[in-house]
């Protein structure tokens, strides 16, 4: 009894057949490529969100230095509400928005915006989870920092992510932050401080 071996039976012609090649060409290559279109995805998302982030906090602090948030009696709840989320573009959730806004002393190392500095002078402290509001008195020099959480889709972002601790409903997060520091315009009206 012969058994006949069919022509892609024969090992010499595995190496000569060229069917498939591109699949298996794709197998290798295209989860490097879909990796790398997710993380320029997540770059281009990080760099929207800051951009908006740092839009959003120049409005609202225009809004204290000219007066609008102490001459109104805000609250925190309301200027967060009025004056950042209502200028946040619709895909960025207000919810995981955090303002810390605060009268600055004038003073030398180590009071004043040294309070904001890591010891080392190595970068910025961490920001409250809940953040403080005082819109301050005319003239009071103020420093606002608004910080954006967002999910980290890639697969890299979420692995930074997970070093910091930071989670939206258990997944790995980061933080989008802005900052700036202006001095209050002599407007009328208001509270006398905080």
């Amino acid at each position: 009894m012969r058994f006949q071996i069919g022509r892609l039976g024969r090992a010499s012609h595995f190496t000569a057949d060229a069917r498939g090649a591109v699949a298996v060409e794709f197998a290798l290559v295209g989860m490097l490529t879909v990796g790398l279109v997710l993380e320029a995805l997540q770059g281009g998302l990080y760099l929207y969100q800051r951009s908006e982030i740092e839009r959003v906090t120049a409005l609202a602090a225009r809004q204290v230095m000219i007066g609008a948030a102490a001459s109104s009696g805000l609250t925190a709840a309301q200027f967060l509400q009025q004056d950042v989320c209502a200028a946040l573009p619709s895909g960025m959730s207000c919810a995981n928005v955090t303002v810390d806004l605060e009268t600055v002393s004038q003073a030398a190392s180590p009071g004043g915006f040294y309070v904001y500095a890591n010891a080392d002078m190595s970068g910025p402290v961490p920001m409250p989870s809940t953040g403080t509001y005082c819109a301050g008195s005319p003239g009071s020099v103020m420093y606002l920092r608004v910080s954006y959480r967002s999910v980290a889709i890639s697969p890299a972002w979420r692995a930074l992510a997970s070093s910091s601790g930071t989670t939206i409903g258990g997944t790995p997060a980061y933080s989008v932050t802005a900052y700036t520091a202006f001095r209050n315009e002599p407007f009328t009206g208001g509270s006398a401080g905080c």
